[in-house]
Protein backbone atom coordinates (compact mmCIF):
# COMPACT_ATOMS: atom_id res chain seq x y z
CA UNK A 1 0.00 0.00 0.00
CA UNK A 2 1.54 3.45 -0.86
CA UNK A 3 1.54 6.13 0.45
CA UNK A 4 -1.86 8.61 0.45
CA UNK A 5 -2.49 11.67 -1.29
CA UNK A 6 -4.03 14.11 1.30
CA UNK A 7 -5.50 17.18 0.18
CA UNK A 8 -6.27 18.66 3.07
CA UNK A 9 -6.08 18.44 7.33
CA UNK A 10 -9.73 16.96 7.36
CA UNK A 11 -9.14 14.13 4.61
CA UNK A 12 -6.10 13.12 6.89
CA UNK A 13 -8.72 12.92 10.09
CA UNK A 14 -10.61 10.40 8.18
CA UNK A 15 -7.75 8.78 6.61
CA UNK A 16 -6.67 8.17 10.08
CA UNK A 17 -9.61 6.40 11.50
CA UNK A 18 -9.32 3.68 8.86
CA UNK A 19 -7.16 0.65 9.89
CA UNK A 20 -3.20 1.96 9.28
CA UNK A 21 -0.12 0.70 9.93
CA UNK A 22 2.32 2.69 11.87
CA UNK A 23 4.36 3.84 8.74
CA UNK A 24 0.66 5.44 7.36
CA UNK A 25 -0.02 7.02 11.29
CA UNK A 26 3.28 8.58 11.33
CA UNK A 27 2.78 10.01 8.05
CA UNK A 28 -0.53 10.89 8.34
CA UNK A 29 0.25 12.71 11.83
CA UNK A 30 3.27 14.67 10.08
CA UNK A 31 1.27 15.84 7.69
CA UNK A 32 -1.64 16.99 10.16
CA UNK A 33 1.33 18.69 12.26
CA UNK A 34 0.97 21.22 9.44
CA UNK A 35 -2.37 22.55 10.84
CA UNK A 36 -2.20 21.33 14.36
CA UNK A 37 -0.59 21.43 17.55
CA UNK A 38 0.25 18.34 19.02
CA UNK A 39 -2.66 18.63 21.62
CA UNK A 40 -5.32 19.34 18.78
CA UNK A 41 -3.88 16.48 16.57
CA UNK A 42 -4.57 14.19 19.96
CA UNK A 43 -7.68 15.45 20.63
CA UNK A 44 -9.17 15.19 16.69
CA UNK A 45 -7.55 10.97 16.39
CA UNK A 46 -8.33 10.41 19.79
CA UNK A 47 -5.07 9.55 20.71
CA UNK A 48 -4.36 9.65 24.79
CA UNK A 49 -0.57 9.72 24.78
CA UNK A 50 0.85 12.92 24.30
CA UNK A 51 4.52 10.18 23.49
CA UNK A 52 2.47 8.61 20.26
CA UNK A 53 1.92 11.83 18.70
CA UNK A 54 5.41 13.27 19.31
CA UNK A 55 6.90 9.54 18.22
CA UNK A 56 4.74 9.50 15.18
CA UNK A 57 5.19 12.92 14.15
CA UNK A 58 8.94 12.98 14.28
CA UNK A 59 9.03 9.59 12.74
CA UNK A 60 6.46 11.18 9.82
CA UNK A 61 8.98 14.53 9.35
CA UNK A 62 12.26 12.88 9.40
CA UNK A 63 12.07 9.60 7.26
CA UNK A 64 11.34 9.74 3.83
CA UNK A 65 8.75 8.90 1.76
CA UNK A 66 10.40 5.76 0.34
CA UNK A 67 11.58 4.84 4.04
CA UNK A 68 8.26 5.08 5.22
CA UNK A 69 7.24 2.60 2.26
CA UNK A 70 10.03 0.28 3.25
CA UNK A 71 8.67 0.70 7.11
CA UNK A 72 4.88 0.01 5.76
CA UNK A 73 5.99 -3.25 3.52
CA UNK A 74 7.75 -4.72 6.39
CA UNK A 75 5.83 -3.81 9.44
CA UNK A 76 6.27 -7.00 11.07
CA UNK A 77 9.92 -6.51 11.01
CA UNK A 78 10.40 -2.99 11.27
CA UNK A 79 8.34 -1.79 14.40
CA UNK A 80 8.49 2.08 15.80
CA UNK A 81 10.85 1.09 18.28
CA UNK A 82 13.34 0.53 15.39
CA UNK A 83 12.01 3.70 14.14
CA UNK A 84 12.42 5.62 17.03
CA UNK A 85 16.54 5.01 16.61
CA UNK A 86 16.97 5.17 13.02
CA UNK A 87 15.22 8.56 13.23
CA UNK A 88 18.40 9.47 14.71
CA UNK A 89 20.80 8.76 12.43
CA UNK A 90 21.35 10.97 9.14
CA UNK A 91 19.19 9.85 5.61
CA UNK A 92 22.43 8.41 3.89
CA UNK A 93 23.11 5.75 6.66
CA UNK A 94 19.43 5.14 7.32
CA UNK A 95 18.65 3.40 3.95
CA UNK A 96 21.05 0.75 4.96
CA UNK A 97 20.14 0.52 8.30
CA UNK A 98 16.50 -0.56 7.41
CA UNK A 99 17.72 -2.89 5.03
CA UNK A 100 20.06 -4.34 7.57
CA UNK A 101 17.35 -4.57 10.07
CA UNK A 102 15.42 -6.76 7.64
CA UNK A 103 18.25 -9.16 6.40
CA UNK A 104 20.00 -9.65 9.94
CA UNK A 105 16.48 -9.33 11.88
CA UNK A 106 17.91 -6.89 14.13
CA UNK A 107 16.52 -6.01 17.35
CA UNK A 108 15.36 -2.78 18.77
CA UNK A 109 18.16 -3.08 21.44
CA UNK A 110 20.34 -3.61 18.87
CA UNK A 111 19.65 -0.39 16.95
CA UNK A 112 19.37 1.66 19.47
CA UNK A 113 22.71 0.95 21.17
CA UNK A 114 24.53 1.56 17.99
CA UNK A 115 22.37 5.02 17.77
CA UNK A 116 23.81 5.59 21.65
CA UNK A 117 27.36 4.54 20.69
CA UNK A 118 27.07 6.83 17.27
CA UNK A 119 26.13 9.70 19.61
CA UNK A 120 28.80 9.17 22.22
CA UNK A 121 31.30 9.22 19.29
CA UNK A 122 29.81 12.59 18.32
CA UNK A 123 30.30 14.01 21.57
CA UNK A 124 34.14 12.85 21.53
CA UNK A 125 34.65 14.14 18.03
CA UNK A 126 33.07 17.26 19.24
CA UNK A 127 35.51 17.38 22.46
CA UNK A 128 38.45 16.84 19.82
CA UNK A 129 37.37 20.02 17.76
CA UNK A 130 37.34 22.00 20.43
CA UNK A 131 40.16 21.31 22.02
CA UNK A 132 42.37 21.03 19.36
CA UNK A 133 41.42 24.31 18.22
CA UNK A 134 42.08 25.77 21.89
CA UNK A 135 45.63 24.55 21.91
CA UNK A 136 46.27 25.71 17.93
CA UNK A 137 44.57 29.01 18.08
CA UNK A 138 42.37 28.03 14.64
CA UNK A 139 38.89 26.53 14.08
CA UNK A 140 39.16 22.96 12.74
CA UNK A 141 36.74 20.56 11.35
CA UNK A 142 36.52 16.66 12.38
CA UNK A 143 34.17 14.47 10.06
CA UNK A 144 33.74 10.68 10.95
CA UNK A 145 32.19 8.09 9.91
CA UNK A 146 31.73 6.02 12.83
CA UNK A 147 30.42 2.83 10.47
CA UNK A 148 33.75 2.80 8.46
CA UNK A 149 35.74 3.80 10.99
CA UNK A 150 37.53 6.77 8.73
CA UNK A 151 37.51 10.45 9.00
CA UNK A 152 39.25 13.56 7.96
CA UNK A 153 40.62 16.63 9.37
CA UNK A 154 40.14 19.79 8.14
CA UNK A 155 42.55 22.97 9.51
CA UNK A 156 41.30 26.00 7.24
CA UNK A 157 43.77 28.76 6.54
CA UNK A 158 43.83 31.88 4.95
CA UNK A 159 47.53 33.32 4.49
CA UNK A 160 50.79 31.84 3.91
CA UNK A 161 51.07 33.35 7.41
CA UNK A 162 48.45 31.18 8.74
CA UNK A 163 49.88 27.88 7.26
CA UNK A 164 53.51 28.26 8.65
CA UNK A 165 51.97 28.99 12.04
CA UNK A 166 49.89 25.53 11.81
CA UNK A 167 53.41 24.05 10.32
CA UNK A 168 54.76 25.45 13.27
CA UNK A 169 52.37 24.55 15.96
CA UNK A 170 52.21 20.94 14.89
CA UNK A 171 55.60 20.46 14.80
CA UNK A 172 57.24 21.36 11.62
CA UNK A 173 60.06 23.37 10.72
CA UNK A 174 60.12 24.82 7.67
CA UNK A 175 63.42 26.34 7.69
CA UNK A 176 65.08 23.32 8.58
CA UNK A 177 64.26 21.92 5.32
CA UNK A 178 65.27 25.06 3.17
Amino acid sequence: MSLPILLDEFDAIKYYCEELSDAHKAFTIAYLSKYYSNKQIRDALGIKNNYTVSQFKTAGLKLTDDELELWDKNSNQISLGHIRAIVKYNESERDSILRDILSKKLSVRHIESLAKRREENSADIDRYEREMALQLGYAIKIKYDPNKKVGSLTLPFYSYENLEDIANKLGYKSDEYY
